[in-house]
C-alpha cells in the first residue's frame, strides 16, 4: 500500500514540475526559486519514499 502512495506522490510531483515549466515560459524571473523549492519539497522526499517502500 505504501508503494502505491509513493508512486502517486511521484506522479503528483511530476505534474507540479510540468506546471512550473509552463510557468517558466510566462515568467522567467520566478523560475529558479520555484524550481529550488520544488526540488527540496517534492522530488527528494518522493524518491526517498519510493525507494524505502520498494525495499520493505
Amino acid at each position: 500500500m505504501q508503494s502505491v502512495e509513493a508512486i502517486f506522490f511521484l506522479q503528483f510531483s511530476c505534474t507540479i514540475f510540468i506546471n512550473i515549466k509552463k510557468k517558466r515560459k510566462e515568467d522567467k524571473m520566478l523560475y529558479p526559486t520555484y524550481l529550488y523549492f520544488f526540488e527540496k519539497l517534492f522530488v527528494l522526499p518522493s524518491i526517498y519514499l519510493l525507494v524505502v517502500s520498494y525495499f520493505k
